[in-house]
């Protein structure tokens, strides 16, 4: 009895220690996805009937731990019709640690009554994120060429995080927006334009967890057979000590 008994705790015991020895996520990783999609359009409910944005989702929308996909054009309209963004050749492009977007030929516009009228025009914008598993942080940049405002303001080439650009009117245009999520991953936003009715045009969004996510991927699976291991290693010593008990003795679960 007494060496059955130590048999069963050796083998709990090394199940222990093999699930211990597991490698382990990193803690922060609560996500398990990266993305980046070209171009996605929020109407205002409230800005008034002929200029609120036609809400378009996010393309193209790559989400995942690899994967590209493009858009040869996408435009943004308000109710009347009038154009609120254009842009050509979206793309977009995930990694297991890094997520990239871009857009080219970007036109942002303020809409009237009549045709729309051009505000910023910006060559081609790029946004990446980056996980680095060196220091197990998650970093963001910004690249814009040939981006102008309506009257000859250049845009910076590199833009600092939530760069703030001043339009000439009410609309308000932020470059290199950052933003860390509950799940600590890093969303950055390229371009991200308001309109005077408060309709938000975002263009080459990208979005990185804390962590590789192929390694995650990996180790869940592993980690979630050691523990089924280990009770199965736990079932099968105390079912050897049971059955080398009285048959008087009851089962541990019915026990007093």
């Amino acid at each position: 009895m007494k060496r059955t008994t130590t048999l069963g705790g050796l083998i709990a015991a090394i199940g222990l220690a093999a699930v211990s020895l597991l490698p382990v996520a990193p803690a922060a990783a609560a996500g398990t996805e990266n993305g980046a999609y070209g171009m996605l359009v929020a109407g205002n409910p409230d800005a008034p009937t002929f200029f609120r944005a036609v809400t378009k989702a996010a393309v193209p929308l790559v989400v995942g731990t690899g994967g590209t996909a493009s858009d040869a054009s996408e435009t943004a309209f308000v109710d009347s019709g009038g154009r609120l963004a254009t842009a050509s050749l979206l793309t977009a492009t995930v990694t297991p640690t890094s997520a990239a977007a871009t857009a080219e030929s970007v036109g942002l516009l303020r809409p009237t009554f009549g045709p729309s009228t051009p505000l910023v025009f910006v060559g081609a914008v790029e946004t990446t994120c980056l996980f680095d598993a060196a220091t197990g942080t998650v970093s963001g940049a910004v690249a814009i060429e040939g981006g102008v405002v309506s009257g000859g303001t250049a845009l910076p080439a590199a833009p600092g995080a939530n760069t703030a650009v001043a339009t000439g009117g009410t609309e308000t245009l932020v470059l290199n927006r950052q933003r860390t999520a509950p799940d600590g991953s890093l969303i950055v936003d390229g371009i991200v334009y308001t309109d005077e009715s408060g309709n938000v045009v975002v263009l080459a969004s990208a979005t990185c967890q804390p962590a590789d996510l192929l390694a995650v991927d990996a180790v869940a699976p592993v980690v979630a057979l050691g523990a089924a291991g280990l009770a199965a290693l736990g079932g099968a010593a105390w079912y050897g000590r049971l059955r080398r008990r009285p048959s008087s003795v009851a089962h541990p679960a019915l026990a007093d």
